[in-house]
């Protein structure tokens, strides 16, 4: 049967889409990249998701089984952890608000943009439902512009929505649920809600780390988070794993092609080592962040000779 998704018509899948927005100004890589490669089917059976043990008390739940979700259009399909289906005349509606979003943003009118993704929400309530991936995922881009507006407690609210919702979509101890964790560790974090914000950032990288395994960008980026929550805590205990955390994965980091990623590490460790007083190894972190900045400078200057 032509045209959709597994032979459904009038559907879109989530690489489809995620292409279709491609080029919208948004931020949400990390989103799209944290369901690639999580397998599904369509068979007509709601399929069981890439499951991540990872539960408050350590206890390892049972992949649940994802139930059949009702669209608009009257077609039901599965859904998975690796596909998002999204009729058609939904997702031109909603990358119409997504490129509008996008370009109040980038002017900093946040207030424009909060209502055209507040109507962004309100589509994809009707049409997709609470808990479906991509209402998540507005939820997301709230909460990131009110962040961007020193509205953290607001932005909270965006983000423990988003990750209640996607608990109840993918189950307890999904990978996918690592993005929104985020979300809400970088909320908490912005209010001084260490504890939380340590606990939400530990589970990103746990989760990371089982996907991907340790030696991953997402999973150093969400150590360096926590680390820098403990850095801020005036717990010395807190100083010593900061620097275990780090330490740990120095060789990755200095290896990383991702110059961004070595200057936050490097930034961040030499902070640690400050509050430690290990005037010697932050002394080697200083070399190599002013090594990466002067690299980084002639870089371009090169660049913009051309």
């Amino acid at each position: 049967m032509p045209g959709g998704l597994g032979g459904l018509p009038g559907t879109i899948s989530g690489s489809t889409y995620a292409s279709l927005r491609h080029g919208s100004g948004h931020r949400y890589n990390y989103y799209r990249a944290s369901r690639h490669g999580v397998g599904g089917n369509f068979n007509g059976t709601a399929a069981t998701p890439n499951q991540i043990g990872l539960v408050p008390n350590g206890q390892v739940p049972a992949p649940p089984q994802l139930q059949v979700q009702q669209y608009a259009s009257g077609t039901q399909v599965a859904q998975t952890a690796g596909s998002l289906v999204v009729p058609l005349n939904v997702a031109a509606q909603l990358k119409e608000f997504y490129d509008q979003g996008g370009k109040k943003e980038k002017s900093g009118e946040l207030g424009e943009a909060t209502q055209t993704y507040r109507n962004a929400l309100d589509l994809a309530e009707k049409q997709l439902g609470s808990d479906h991936p991509e209402t998540a995922n507005i939820r997301m881009m709230l909460g990131a512009v009110e962040l961007k507006k020193n509205d953290p407690a607001e932005a909270e609210k965006y983000y423990h929505e988003a990750v209640a919702s996607m608990v109840r979509f993918y189950g307890t101890g999904a990978y996918e649920l690592a993005p929104y964790l985020s979300g809400l560790g970088d909320a908490f974090f912005a209010q001084g809600k260490l504890s939380e914000a340590a606990n939400e950032y530990r589970q990103v990288m746990l989760l990371n780390e089982r996907k991907l395994g340790e030696n991953s960008t997402l999973a150093l980026n969400a150590a360096i988070k926590l680390a820098r929550v403990k850095a801020n805590s005036p717990d010395k205990g807190d100083w010593t794993e900061a620097n275990e955390l780090l330490s740990a994965r120095l060789s990755f980091a200095q290896n990383s092609p991702d110059n961004a990623l070595r200057r936050t590490f490097y930034e961040t460790y030499l902070m640690v080592l400050l509050k430690e007083s290990k005037s010697e190894e932050a002394a080697s972190i200083a070399e190599k962040l002013e090594q990466l900045k002067t690299a980084s400078r002639n870089s371009t200057g090169a660049t913009g000779s051309h």
